[in-house]
């Protein structure tokens, strides 16, 4: 009897679990849309660095390695991504620390 028992228990739990996760499911709910307004800016074509630029980007990827983590420890770490984290970070920024960032 108590088997019985405790089984309907863990029908009416599992029933009352399913029915209320899928209570919260409506076709009423509207995505928004986080692009409007926001326009896309001039895109710049083929760009060549220098060779200056290209030492520049050697150099901060050296001293990144550099300075990445103690040499008795295996450290793992991407200039590229690194540079392209910098550059979001600077494509956002303004005023002082867009002055301070170049």
């Amino acid at each position: 009897m108590k088997k019985r028992m405790l089984a309907g228990a863990l029908c009416l739990v599992l029933t009352l679990s399913a029915s209320l996760s899928l209570s919260g499911c409506s076709t009423a709910a509207q995505a928004i849309d986080l692009m409007d307004g926001v326009s896309a800016g001039d895109v710049i074509g083929d760009i060549e660095l220098t060779g200056s630029e290209d030492r520049a980007i050697a150099d901060f990827a050296v001293q990144l390695f550099k300075n990445s983590g103690p040499e008795s420890k295996n450290t793992l770490v991407s200039p590229f991504s690194v540079l392209c984290a910098l550059a979001m970070t600077a494509n956002g920024a303004g005023g002082d620390t867009l002055a301070q960032m170049q």
